[in-house]
């Protein structure tokens, strides 16, 4: 769904050493001992990084010094400027490497023999001017491997299986669900039953929409790699580990697209910019919260299982929260918890529960604001 920023942002973490976990030095020297008997063999390394080894383990009273650790993983190698792919496995394509003027190539960030498989899919990366030279600028529209979804005939983790026959979830299609519900073989906007509700058209790459209805909005389409509005301004640095305008009220251009707080069309969004958290009336033709869904399509215009709970994100970005159902078939207000869903770990702008997209229901309707999927709907209020 929103894979390239959230690689991307996973691979600035560990260049950084914000939010490392398995990593470790990139020689992959072997740890000294530690006082008592004899060393254990070192750990391998991480995937990005080369491994250091494990130290010895203390012994009872009197131990000699412990044995030094055997060596870990070899590092990782050095970036391929002639493949499209990320050889050194820091989450980003081909940087550093040259490029001539308004070249575009495919790209891949995700595992090598997992491209193209699948629903995997390349994207594609703009040359760009960056100070006085120019290099490959950020892949865009790419569809990384993703937790596979039992019975729906699709591939998400590109490893060539499928999980079996597609197993219908409804008789009409979800628009929004990212999946078959019914097992015609088209999803959301591609399924007639959505047209009703999507009206697709050439992306623009400037107006906060999906307007080619293929699941990626503005610089995330590769439609838009070129785009003027989507060339990241020189000498400027995103404050968080995502190409999308995180806060819209702090004066600040985070994705460093030229366009700060509501002149972003990223904080076009619910609770932001004059944007109602959600959809206050259900039969005015209005989106009241900005979300792209009006009325009855709009999900918050549709009825819940009482006595059901989701998780939700309002009112930041990546703090956590529930929604509860209320006796009248509406989700009331969401409660910020600071307790991450199952499956997640960290705080704020945690990578890991970006990267477990399945896993983190969150309630932003774009799918490069989204981390999961708030789906138990059943009909319109």
């Amino acid at each position: 769904m929103a894979a390239q920023w959230l690689r991307l942002g996973l691979g600035a973490l560990i260049a950084t050493g914000v939010a490392c976990s398995a990593t470790s030095n990139e020689d992959g020297s072997g740890g000294s001992g530690n006082a008592g008997g004899a060393g254990t063999g070192g750990g391998s390394g991480g995937v990005s990084l080369g491994g250091a080894a494990g130290g010895g383990n203390a012994a009872g009273n009197g131990g000699s010094a412990g044995g030094g650790g055997t060596s870990g993983d070899a590092g990782s190698s050095k970036e391929n400027c002639t493949d499209g792919q990320d050889n050194d496995g820091n989450g980003l394509v081909d940087e550093g490497c040259n490029c001539g003027k308004d070249a575009v190539q495919d790209c891949w960030s995700g595992p090598p023999e997992r491209r193209n498989k699948g629903a995997c899919k390349d994207g594609k990366q703009a040359c760009q001017l960056f100070g006085e030279f120019y290099s490959w600028g950020q892949c865009v529209g790419e569809v990384l491997p993703s937790p596979e979804i039992a019975g729906n005939s699709i591939d998400e983790d590109c490893d060539g299986d499928s999980g079996g026959p597609c197993v219908p979830t409804a008789t009409y299609e979800d628009c929004w669900s990212g999946k078959d519900d019914e097992c015609d073989g088209l999803v959301d906007c591609a399924d007639p039953d959505c047209a009703s509700v999507c009206t697709c058209s050439a992306e623009k790459c400037d107006d906060g929409q999906d307007n080619d209805c293929d699941g990626q909005v503005d610089c995330k389409d590769a439609d838009c790699v070129s785009a003027t509005a989507c060339k990241q301004v020189p000498n400027c640095t995103p404050q968080f580990p995502f190409f999308v305008e995180i806060l819209c009220g702090d004066n600040v251009d985070n994705d460093c697209d030229g366009k700060i707080d509501c002149d972003d069309p990223d904080c076009k969004r619910p609770g932001d910019c004059g944007c109602a958290p959600v959809e206050t009336a259900c039969s005015d033709g209005k989106d009241e919260d900005c979300d792209k869904s009006t009325d009855c399509a709009d999900k918050d215009c549709q009825k819940c299982t009482p006595g059901s709970e989701r998780w939700c994100d309002d009112p930041q970005y990546c703090h956590w929260g529930k929604q509860k159902c209320g006796s009248d078939g509406k989700w009331g207000q969401c409660i910020e918890t600071q307790t991450p869903p199952p499956g997640c770990t960290g705080s704020l702008y945690s990578a890991d529960c970006c990267v477990k997209a399945n896993q983190c229901c969150q309630n932003y309707p774009k799918d490069d604001l989204s981390i999961g999927n708030c789906s138990n709907i059943v009909t319109c209020k």
